[in-house]
């Protein structure tokens, strides 16, 4: 069981441009994770730096959705508003 979280103000700076994409990773809430959790940022992160490259914004909402479900049903720490925010929606 995972016991209070601290969270810190998220840190907002420029995007950086890499491999054509923009870095997001400053946009979201840090927060210390458990066991098991240590790559739930980054792999959250990495979801919705691809999903911005998907043009059409109703298949990119629809596919951040099913992502949201994923997140839920394999206990990956995440927050569903930033994480649209980071989608581009």
């Amino acid at each position: 069981m995972v016991g209070l979280q601290k969270t810190t103000k998220p840190r907002v700076v420029v995007g950086k441009l890499l491999n054509n994409m923009i870095k997001l990773s400053s946009l979201i809430n840090e927060v210390e994770v458990g066991q098991g959790h240590e790559n739930d940022r980054d792999m959250v992160v990495g979801v919705a730096e691809i999903l911005r490259m998907v043009d059409d914004i109703n298949n990119r909402k629809e596919i951040a959705e099913a992502m949201l479900r994923k997140f839920k049903s394999e206990d990956v720490i995440h927050n569903a508003a930033e994480f649209l925010t980071l989608c581009g929606i």
